[in-house]
């Protein structure tokens, strides 16, 4: 557990760094190339954009990605632009055109507020889940939760 601790951690600074405009590669044209190698190594999926692996592997490894910057989010107390930056990062590294119609997206979400030991009453006090209270995507967040 404390490996993946760390390697949450080095994921969530290294995104913010390249999401910052600080590029690990020569050319700054290069950052979504970036954030997909450090997603694939921090989820272990390789499936994104280049292909490869089937649908289940590839929703996996983007449900994966997606609990890990929710726990980190909370954790780390970051603005919800931030959040929201972040989850527009991982979907489209996965190939993920519009994560709010995607159900996993909320799912995810769900698990990595329960990792990140929010209380279930406390979900709503969040304030980017304060506005899915009551609608079908906030049910989706608490079905996450539950699964875990």
């Amino acid at each position: 557990m404390k490996r993946c601790r760390v390697l949450q951690i080095f994921f969530f600074l290294a995104v913010t760094a390249v999401l910052s405009g600080c590029s690990v590669s020569y050319s700054t044209g290069k950052s979504s190339d970036t954030v997909s190698t450090l997603l694939d190594s921090v989820s272990g999926s390789s499936t994104s954009m280049s292909g490869g692996g089937d649908v289940a592997s590839i929703m996996q490894g983007y449900a994966d990605d997606i609990a890990a910057v929710t726990y980190l989010w909370v954790s780390e107390k970051k603005s919800e632009e931030q959040f929201l930056r972040l989850l527009t990062a991982v979907a489209r590294t996965h190939g993920i055109v519009d994560w709010e119609q995607t159900s996993a997206t909320f799912e995810a979400m769900g698990r990595g507020l329960y990792q990140a030991g929010i209380p279930r009453e406390g979900i709503v006090k969040l304030p980017f889940f304060r506005k899915l209270a009551g609608n079908a995507r906030y049910a989706l967040v608490l079905q996450g939760y539950t699964q875990v």
